[in-house]
């Protein structure tokens, strides 16, 4: 079943809770009732929750009690009772015993919630929310240095993670169901503030209550709040500064996970943009479905509530404000639909790429003294902003759209040059001064992952130290079924920047069943140490991922064909957003060597790593698994085939492919398998020299025809079948094959890379087509291992 948007209501006793719309006799009010009742029709969960009130909770349940199947999500919290605000009903006692705090909050809040609304009638329905914004950190007095007073000196989230749990124990002994603590927008933090080194979610009394949401995910769930506090789309709208405030519930899923403990279920008591205001309809439906669509892929999130249908701060607009968007958003989410969510969602945490020695080559200018640091290191950022981010001439926004130079996309990588404060001294508001792309100015630091200024060293006199950046990336093809055909154990590829291999789901007459899921578990563990060790993962899609001719011998029929495409496309929109949190970090290539027409006395299943496609076929299959890629994973790069035919011919097929896309091409990059091509000829290996078959002629041709798209060499090596094993088995033929190796990488890096970013080798071992690095039982090839190394570490390059 597709999942729709969870995203609901938040009122109150004294909520306008209707807003007016239609007009001349279609005129009428429209209510939080009617948004309760057409979702329910629809068999789609309302999310609805009411402080003091039961206005909307009464519709569903009454609903429910007269035969509703649907599960909405309903939430109630006391703010005051009988009209007299009581601070504590919204904060337990910090200074008790967490277990004697649980059983004082309980027993004061149990009475008012049961004369309210009956909640004993209908607990079975409701989630009871006890507390609200409560303590995440102890504050410091500035003037004493004193923390705030708390029992026995806890740490604040231990302590509530353990009155979280006394509480539960007490609410679910009589049937209560409860979301807890309904922490602040940005609360807690990443790292505990309170002198403990540790992840807020890993303290000890936290993960106890976490262990019991695991074992009772009906009765107790994770109560959070999530604010973007930015209106404005010039300043991130509702994704501002994501995942760190909208998003953050993402920090409790990854705590969970490596511990080892299942992702609670979670209700967002008040989402929203601001405590006093939300944006227009037009504006709050785009930014509801941009939210939708991320929780949407994990089903432990129940639902979350717009603050606010009812006054704030003795002022109605926040309630004006939010009537306005009951119908739009009941109509929305009746249309609305979202792909299948996986048990465990991908997530979005940003992580910093570790750097690689390599990285930080120096290059050594001899022979020159200057009265400078002994190494020259620049501070770089990166946008981190869904919807790009404004570089503005002035570090201010008052100038409104006259000062923005440029909108710089999602992933920009910035030279920070200064920290400046806002021109306006009434905006509390840092700004960093950037080169980027060709232009310098000032992006707000709201929305920039920035690298630690480094520290200010003293002047020496000596040889100065520049750190290049890199140019060419390297990789090698590896195969994890074969045997000593994937390194990563070794850690012997840290250095390169790319693995490359197939994502392969169905086998081509597999012993046992094998899903998804069950991939999954084969290439996290490979994805996760590669990436750990600085290195991005190529998967190549092809009909080992799924595979359609054991069961329609007539696959490529255009019929069956668009059958295929569409199967084929929602399984690697499936990946791709498993993989989603890593980003650029993961690249797909779609198809390998399709270009190539397969031996007519061989059978297609023996033709495992060549599937030859028309162009218009080819065409079809990267429209549509290129559009769902797109959509699970926009940062990742997607790379069109690996072609394996001579140069006129591929020039051909990417120009009938390229007219079968109406011109426009739904990839990142082209790829080529140039096999036998040289670089010069005194690096050619063997006779390859009489060939004539210059890699620089190649690709001075793709650029001619191609030149706005980079070109990736995903294969290049010399490859040969068992018959022809011995002629590449000597210590001659290592020696021939190092040069040539060699020889490619060096022209390339100094020639071509700024049209070929990328040169994947072939292969890690002789049980790939007897073209590794290493021999079949893994022992390093003299003289070829020796040239991977020099490559690896770029001492060539």
């Amino acid at each position: 079943m597709s999942a729709y948007n969870k995203i609901g209501f938040l009122g109150s006793s004294v909520g306008g809770m209707s807003t007016t719309i239609g007009t001349g006799h279609n005129k009428r009010n429209f209510g939080i009732g009617d948004y309760v009742r057409q979702l329910d029709a629809a068999g789609i969960p309302a999310a609805i929750a009411c402080n003091d009130g039961n206005g909307g909770i009464m519709d569903a349940i009454n609903l429910i009690l007269n035969g509703s199947k649907v599960p909405h999500v309903l939430g109630y919290r006391i703010v005051k009772p009988d009209d007299k605000p009581v601070e504590h009903y919204s904060v337990p006692d910090y200074m008790l015993h967490p277990g004697e705090a649980a059983q004082k909050h309980f027993n004061l809040l149990k009475p008012v919630i049961e004369r309210k609304v009956d909640l004993p009638k209908y607990r079975e329905h409701l989630w009871w929310f006890p507390v609200n914004e409560i303590r995440a950190k102890r504050a410091v007095d500035e003037a004493t240095g004193k923390k705030e007073p708390q029992f026995n000196d806890m740490n604040a989230w231990d302590w509530m993670g353990e009155f979280c749990y006394e509480f539960a124990l007490l609410a679910n002994q009589e049937g209560y169901k409860v979301a807890m603590p309904q922490a602040n927008s940005g609360e807690p933090k990443i790292k505990e503030l309170d002198d403990v080194a540790m992840d807020a979610w890993k303290q000890p009394g936290m993960k106890k209550f976490l262990q019991l949401c695991a074992k009772r995910p009906q009765q107790v769930c994770v109560g959070l709040h999530e604010y973007s506090w930015e209106v404005s789309d010039d300043m991130g709208g509702i994704l501002a500064g994501y995942p760190t405030k909208v998003g953050r519930f993402q920090y409790l899923f990854r705590a969970c996970d490596e511990m080892g403990i299942a992702r609670p279920n979670i209700i967002f008591g008040e989402w929203g943009w601001k405590h006093d205001r939300t944006p227009p309809p037009e504006v709050g439906i785009r930014h509801i479905r941009q939210v939708a669509e991320i929780y949407a892929r994990h089903p432990q999130i129940l639902g979350a509530f717009i603050w606010y249908l009812g006054p704030y701060n003795n002022s109605s607009r926040i309630n004006n404000d939010t009537v306005r968007l009951l119908e739009p958003v009941t109509r929305k989410t009746l249309e609305w639909r979202f792909p299948d969510p996986q048990p465990n969602g991908s997530l979005d945490i940003p992580t910093q790429a570790k750097p690689k020695d390599a990285d930080n080559k120096p290059i050594v200018v001899t022979g020159k003294h200057h009265s400078e640091t002994t190494e020259v290191k620049a501070v770089w950022g990166t946008v981190n902003s869904q919807y790009g981010l404004n570089l503005r001439s002035e570090p201010a926004t008052d100038g409104g759209e006259s000062t923005v130079k440029i909108m710089l996309e999602n992933g920009t990588r910035l030279k920070i040059l200064n920290t400046v404060a806002d021109r306006n001294p009434a905006m509390n508001r840092q700004w960093y001064e950037v080169e980027a792309a060709g232009e310098t100015g000032y992006v707000s630091t709201d929305f920039v992952l920035a690298e630690k200024m480094p520290p200010k060293q003293e002047t020496k006199e000596e040889t100065r130290k520049i750190t290049r950046s890199r140019a060419l990336e390297t990789g090698m093809n590896i195969n994890p079924d074969a045997p000593h055909s994937d390194p990563v154990a070794t850690g012997l590829l840290r250095g390169m920047d790319w693995v490359r291999l197939v994502f392969k789901i169905d086998d081509r007459q597999p012993a046992e069943a094998r899903n998804l899921n069950s991939a999954f578990a084969q290439y996290d563990p490979i994805v996760e140490a590669y990436r750990d060790q600085g290195v991005k993962t190529l998967f190549v899609i092809n009909q080992e991922t799924r595979q359609p001719f054991h069961t329609n011998p007539n696959w490529r029929e255009p019929h069956h064909w668009s059958a295929y495409c569409q199967h084929l496309a929602g399984t690697v929109g499936q990946i791709a957003a498993h993989y989603r949190s890593f980003g650029s970090g993961i690249a797909y290539q779609l198809w390998n060597e399709g270009d190539k027409q397969y031996d007519p006395n061989q059978t297609e299943v023996d033709q495992i790593p060549s599937v030859f496609l028309t162009p218009q076929a080819m065409a079809e299959l990267v429209q549509k698994v290129a559009a769902a890629i797109r959509h699970s994973s926009p940062d990742a790069l997607i790379v069109f085939n690996g072609m394996a035919e001579t140069t006129e011919k591929i020039i051909h097929y990417w120009q009938t492919c390229q007219s079968a896309l109406n011109g426009s091409w739904p990839v990142d990059a082209l790829a080529i398998h140039p096999y036998t091509f040289v670089a010069t000829e005194a690096g050619a290996p063997f006779d390859w020299a009489n060939k004539r078959n210059f890699l620089k002629d190649a690709l001075a041709r793709y650029q001619a025809v191609f030149p706005d798209m980079p070109i990736w060499i995903t294969e290049m090596g010399v490859a040969v079948d068992n018959r022809d094993k011995e002629a590449v088995s000597t210590d001659h033929a290592y020696r021939e094959i190092a040069k040539y190796i060699k020889d490619v990488y060096r022209q390339v890096n100094a020639e071509h890379a700024a049209q070929v970013p990328v040169l994947i080798w072939f292969a890690w071992s002789d049980n790939m087509r007897n073209a590794g690095m290493v021999k079949s039982d893994g022992t390093p090839k003299p003289h070829l291992f020796e040239a991977f190394q020099q490559i690896r570490d770029r001492t060539i390059l």
